[in-house]
């Protein structure tokens, strides 16, 4: 449909003129009189948290959530030449010093690590202990970087045999154990644990709507074009709220000494470029590396947030996936799929798993799918189309919500925020009606590690 500029006249309409306007020659037959929107199903995600119990008002156009770090029960580490350095050695000695990341964060001295027996980095061929090594941990050097926080353990038994990886890059799974406590011992050292936040900004969406008087006068086949405009305005809101809770990038700029500011995406909050945390997306406990084609969330280290499949969807990488996208947060989540991702699951499901037929929610089509760690229920996202048909981000909606502000004293914008329609905006002699859709919201995100986004998907040949 051709733009046009200023006000809806009775003179406009593509292709015609002032004297031989083509609107007289609509029939109704062409025009439906009622025109259905679909917001919901066009925007899933904005519908799910618009509800009421996941809206809240905030006070500041630029706010904070807190982030809280999981307790720790397993981790990574590699070799250290002393109890001071973090250079790589072979790690076969009586007491031993390993480099673990962010150690003094979540371990103190007196707990345990239990060191399964036959990883595949484990090099001591000695090692014969099919239940693995047992350590005790001395004491922690922390030099105030987490990738240099060293820790001094010591086998408890002779039969404890130290596992070395014999490569520098080389890294071992270990477990955490409880400290043992004596009795009529004293309490240990506190837990030092500090909360970290993250900053999120509201943005202004509009669109306006004019119409005038002589154009609301005049009977038109196909209904009011006050209605049909408004409906439109509201869709088109809708929808780009719905793209900037997914797509867009936190950032703030001037603009004649007024600042433009531009909400963070779920997307850019779990996928960061190599070696840069983006304003905005911050991990207290230091578990979330950046992402990276070599280092995601079930290939690479296991604490990114994004898997990079690189390659067509098979049964191994998707249950890999919902291993890893499960393992933090609640036990039903939704997934956000592109339409080409769900032809390419129900295409790589055919014959080896049933799927139960859809059921409606939240106004939704839901198909529900149980994972090994819980309930996914799966929701095609119309704005997954194009580069990203092929992806489906995992979102935990408990820690998710949806913010605006609440304006006392701004005239018709009095009240809250959320998307609304606002009448009468024109001038006071205006001979018409000019109204625009209007939000200033923002999604809340937290709680990084409860979702997941798989990405990189070849499509089926």
């Amino acid at each position: 449909m051709a733009g046009y500029s200023g006000a809806l006249g009775t003179e406009y309409q593509s292709g015609g003129t002032a004297y031989s306007p083509p609107f007289q020659d609509l029939r109704k037959y062409d025009l439906s009189d009622e025109i259905i929107k679909r917001f919901i199903t066009a925007a899933p995600l904005y519908g799910i948290l618009s509800r009421k119990l996941k809206k809240k008002s905030v006070g500041d156009p630029e706010f904070k959530h807190i982030e809280d770090g999981e307790t720790y029960y397993t981790g990574t580490l590699f070799g250290a030449s002393s109890a001071t350095n973090a250079t790589a050695h072979t790690i076969d000695q009586n007491y031993a010093w390993f480099t673990i990341n962010g150690a003094a964060k979540y371990l103190q001295a007196g707990q345990y690590i239990y060191i399964p027996y036959g990883q595949t980095n484990d090099s001591n061929t000695t090692t014969t202990l099919l239940t693995g090594n047992r350590a005790k941990i001395l004491s922690i050097y922390d030099s105030g970087t987490d990738a240099t926080n060293v820790v001094t353990v010591a086998p408890e038994s002779s039969d404890d045999v130290m596992p070395k990886t014999g490569v520098a890059a080389n890294t071992l799974q270990f477990y955490i154990l409880p400290a043992a406590n004596a009795e009529g011992s004293t309490a240990p050292d506190a837990l030092q644990d500090i909360l970290g936040t993250g900053l999120q900004y509201t943005e202004i969406f509009r669109k306006a709507v004019d119409v005038t008087g002589t154009r609301l006068g005049t009977e038109m086949w196909g209904g009011s074009d006050l209605r049909r405009l408004r409906a439109k305005a509201m869709d088109f809101v809708i929808r780009g709220v719905e793209r900037a809770f997914l797509f867009n990038k936190m950032a703030k700029s001037d603009v004649n000494g007024k600042p433009v500011r531009t909400m963070g995406g779920i997307l850019d909050w779990l996928r960061a470029p190599t070696g840069n945390t983006p304003t905005g997306r911050l991990d207290p406990d230091a578990s979330v590396a950046d992402w990276s084609s070599t280092s995601d969330l079930v290939s690479g280290n296991g604490t990114s947030r994004v898997y990079n499949v690189g390659g067509t969807l098979s049964l191994l990488n998707w249950y890999r996936f919902l291993d890893a996208a499960f393992q933090w947060g609640s036990r039903t989540k939704i997934g956000l799929c592109g339409s080409r991702f769900i032809s390419e699951f129900q295409y790589m499901m055919s014959g080896k798993v049933v799927i139960p037929p859809a059921r409606m929610q939240w106004d939704l089509q839901i198909y529900d799918f149980a994972a090994p760690g819980g309930t996914l229920n799966m929701i095609h996202e119309p704005a997954f189309e194009g580069p990203h048909a092929l992806n489906c981000l995992i979102l935990d909606l408990e820690p998710l919500g949806y913010a605006y502000l609440n304006v006392e004293e701004g005239g018709k914008y009095n009240g809250p925020t959320d998307i609304k329609l606002v009448k009468d905006i024109g001038e006071n002699s205006y001979y018409g009606s000019k109204e625009e859709v209007f939000a200033e919201v923002a999604i809340k995100k937290a709680f990084l590690k409860s979702h997941a986004w798989m990405t990189g998907i070849t499509a089926t040949a």
